[in-house]
């Protein structure tokens, strides 16, 4: 596992923290995570990023499960309620449904 610091500064406080952070799914290449969304009954969860990727990840095997790529990179994602689409936004203002 990788290990990394990570350092937490609120706004209503004047305290830094330090934490350690353990690293449990990589995969977005260079870009950032945009948007992060559970499924509301199984243990995985969707990302978007810069990268134009819309990824699923298996929270229990700490692997990704499957990847879309997209037109352009997307800012947001929100599984349906019933878990059975992924509604995903994108940078430009438009959204789609997968």
């Amino acid at each position: 596992m990788n290990i990394k610091l990570l350092l937490v500064k609120c706004k209503q406080e004047s305290s830094v923290e330090i934490i350690h952070v353990t690293v449990i799914l990589q995969g977005h290449k260079e870009s950032e995570i945009w948007g992060l969304s559970c499924h509301p009954t199984k243990d995985i969860c969707a990302t978007v990023s810069d990268d134009a990727t819309l990824r699923v990840w298996d929270l229990d095997d700490h692997r990704m499960i499957n990847c879309r790529q997209l037109k352009i990179g997307a800012r947001c994602c929100d599984f349906k309620s019933d878990g059975k689409a992924i509604a995903v936004g994108f940078k430009d203002g438009k959204y789609t449904l997968v």
